[in-house]
């Protein structure tokens, strides 16, 4: 039931809808994309597709029944496997614990939930679970089974390497059985209905499968280059898509992460238990996905999901030392927590403690998507290549290809590592790049979101910018246009006709009651208010949402920062302080309220809350740099200068951490190395008159 109620959220995955868009080309073309058709930046680059069958089947069945069909195709793949990994260990009196690691393994794996080919994946790792690992073991017709399961797999998604990993192991776990002098219980745990000779002969069948694409051996790198994007070893674009993050440096002690723990000490604790028995190969296959899980967040679900019946079958292996009163007492556990979470997610109120854009419910979510700035595009006639948020680029060629190639989307490999580390960059200090990139793109008009970390600054500094008046917004989305161009004409007239947003009647808010979504338009109108300029509108919507909701530390976090962006900062500073007691452990809020301190001449009063932040959050890089600042005002140059280096590190496109780190290094006497941040301080920031007259003083 839990595992049901996760799968019928309106939360659509953004990239849905380029595998939708790539699904209904293959179609159209009778064959697989080789260079990019897509996008105007990547026309040359070479495209691999892993994902061409999953996105034919996703375009067809797409076809006959649209994202409720879709939706149900993916409950089908996620219960489908759970039901295969609940069958592994067919132990009936295991069934009070095969529930309750059920409901715990539900929320990390919904974070996958998604309706992309890893509802494939998880589907296939369960079929090979079954087949090599269950106890009893499987039948010899599931192990013959897995090399037609792995040509699936291959031409499905790019983690198809899981195939070969899962039959590796457990054909080296049966060599073991047979060649070396294990003890008698761990013999019996590699007990399998085929010999070692038979799953070699599997592996090399399995191995051979990988290359049964179109692609041929070529597809075989796609997944060597998913590995590359995961990790500490990633470059810095890949490190800041949070579900590519380490799983290290996820702080926040959200439901999933919570689960993820219980799992994992479970997992440890069933293995020591049952070490005089315990299966070697299976144990391999754990120590392999628990690595994984360290190098992604995303990997932590793959982890799980083997890990619980991994789990499982170590404590059946124990069954003798039961104690009967245990049983029932899982059981009762099992079902207060199934109805506890099934209350929270009817309710919305899961989605709202983990700031998911997410609502019960089957379909699209209607926040999340460029309808109203798709719409005036194609209304006003706007025409020429155009910029999009990252985000939004699968929602454009799903509607616009072919007739208006993208800038860029989610298919991260196609562009390469060189073109995202230039679109982070400008990004991030739009006016380092802007002229530039727009300009060697001759980019006449650009579709940006309200709610994307990829559009906020581009937004707020194109506010500023005459050239680029903004012709429309809804909050969700905007777009703004280059005022000479081919689009003239429409510009002048749109400016001439356009309702300023925050004219129209506000949206209505929602006093908490057992059902509890999020204002999220309200937020979201109010937050484009920020980045647009318009503290006014800003202040005005935050103050509405507060007074239905008094609590939401979401808006009384912003409110408080609107207040200090308008020189307003002791009533800034008192709400930042309410802020954190309503969330005592939000590393931004302390963060932003230690900088509010320093910047007020309050060192000492900020230092304390800044380290604070950096050790709730390791990786929030405003922490770091503020509390870089404050070391630097008290003397300690070198500590400064490491907690510069952290935030550097972490957003490497920041100005002012490059200055005070130039600062940094004039009292360390390291000259070149001072220049040089200096220099870089003002290639990102070229308007930043305090490095420029440094940089002058230092060449006299």
């Amino acid at each position: 039931m839990v595992w049901a109620l996760f799968l019928a959220n309106r939360g659509e995955d953004l990239d849905t809808w380029f595998h939708l868009g790539v699904g209904r080309w293959i179609v159209a073309h009778h064959t697989v994309p080789h260079l990019d058709p897509f996008s105007f930046t990547a026309a040359n680059n070479l495209y691999s597709d892993s994902h061409w069958l999953f996105q034919v089947v996703l375009y067809l069945v797409h076809a006959l029944g649209g994202i409720p069909l879709i939706t149900a195709l993916q409950a089908a793949c996620f219960l489908g496997g759970a039901a295969l990994l609940v069958r592994s260990t067919p132990e009936p009196r295991l069934n009070g614990l095969k529930a309750v690691a059920l409901i715990a393994l539900a929320p990390i794996v919904a974070d996958r939930m998604l309706l992309r080919p890893d509802m494939a994946t998880f589907l296939f790792m369960a079929v090979f679970w079954r087949a090599l690992f269950a106890r009893p073991a499987a039948p010899r017709r599931w192990l013959w089974s897995l090399p037609l399961v792995q040509i699936l797999w291959v031409n499905m998604h790019g983690l198809f390497m899981f195939g070969p990993v899962l039959t590796g192991a457990a054909a080296v776990g049966s060599i073991a059985r047979a060649f070396m002098p294990l003890p008698q219980d761990w013999m019996q745990a590699e007990e399998r209905a085929a010999s070692w000779k038979e799953l070699v002969l599997l592996f090399l069948a399995v191995c051979a499968a990988c290359i049964v694409t179109p692609y041929g051996a070529e597809g075989i790198r796609y997944a060597f280059l998913l590995y590359s994007e995961i990790g500490h070893g990633s470059d810095s674009f890949m490190r800041s898509v949070s579900e590519l993050k380490p799983a290290g440096i996820v702080y926040q002690l959200s439901p999933p992460v919570l689960m993820y723990r219980l799992i994992l000490a479970g997992t440890a604790l069933s293995a020591v238990l049952n070490r005089r028995r315990l299966s070697l190969s299976a144990t391999a296959v754990i120590l392999a996905f628990f690595h994984l899980a360290g190098q992604s967040v995303r990997n932590t679900a793959y982890f799980s999901f083997l890990a619980v019946p991994f789990m499982l079958q170590n404590f059946a292996a124990m069954l003798e030392r039961d104690i009967p009163r245990v049983r029932p007492t899982l059981r009762g556990a099992a079902i207060t927590a199934a109805v506890v979470l099934g209350f929270l997610l009817v309710s919305g109120r899961y989605y709202v403690h983990t700031h998911d854009n997410k609502t019960f419910g089957i379909g699209r979510n209607p926040f999340i998507r460029p309808d109203g700035a798709i719409a005036f595009v194609e209304r006003s006639g706007l025409k020429g290549p155009y910029l999009n948020d990252i985000l939004y680029g699968g929602m454009l060629i799903w509607r616009w290809h072919p007739e208006r190639p993208i800038f860029t989307d989610g298919r991260l490999e196609v562009y390469g590592p060189e073109f995202l580390l230039e679109y982070r960059k400008m990004t991030e200090a739009p006016a380092s790049l802007w002229d530039e990139v727009t300009g060697r793109w001759d980019i006449q008009y650009a579709i940006l979101s309200g709610i994307s970390p990829y559009s906020e600054k581009i937004i707020e500094y194109l506010t500023g910018r005459k050239d680029w008046p903004l012709l429309y917004s809804d909050g969700f989305s905007a777009v703004y246009a280059r005022r000479d161009g081919p689009n003239r004409d429409i510009v002048v007239k749109t400016l001439k006709e356009r309702k300023d947003l925050f004219d129209t009647p506000p949206p209505p808010i929602y006093p908490k009651t057992w059902l509890a979504n999020d204002p999220l338009e309200a937020l979201t109108r109010a937050k484009f208010a920020v980045f647009a300029g318009r503290p006014d509108a800003a202040r005005a919507e935050y103050e509405r949402i507060l007074a239905a909701r008094p609590d939401d530390l979401d808006s009384l976090r912003n409110l408080a920062a609107v207040e200090a962006r308008t020189g307003h900062t002791e009533l800034a500073i008192t709400l930042f302080k309410h802020a954190l007691k309503l969330g005592p452990r939000d590393a931004p809020t302390a963060s932003t309220l230690g900088v509010l301190l320093l910047s007020s001449g309050r060192r000492d009063e900020a230092v304390p809350l800044l380290e604070r932040a950096a050790r709730l959050q390791p990786d929030l890089a405003q922490a770091h740099a503020a509390l870089g600042a404050a070391l630097y005002q008290r003397g300690q140059i070198d500590e400064a200068a490491r907690s510069l280096e952290t935030s550097l590190a972490l957003a490497p496109n920041d100005p002012y951490a490059h200055f005070n780190l130039g600062a940094c290094r004039l009292k360390q006497e390291r000259l070149e190395d001072a220049v040089t941040s200096f220099h870089r301080a003002l290639e990102l920031k070229p308007d930043y008159s305090e490095a420029r007259a440094v940089l002058s003083k230092l060449k006299r």
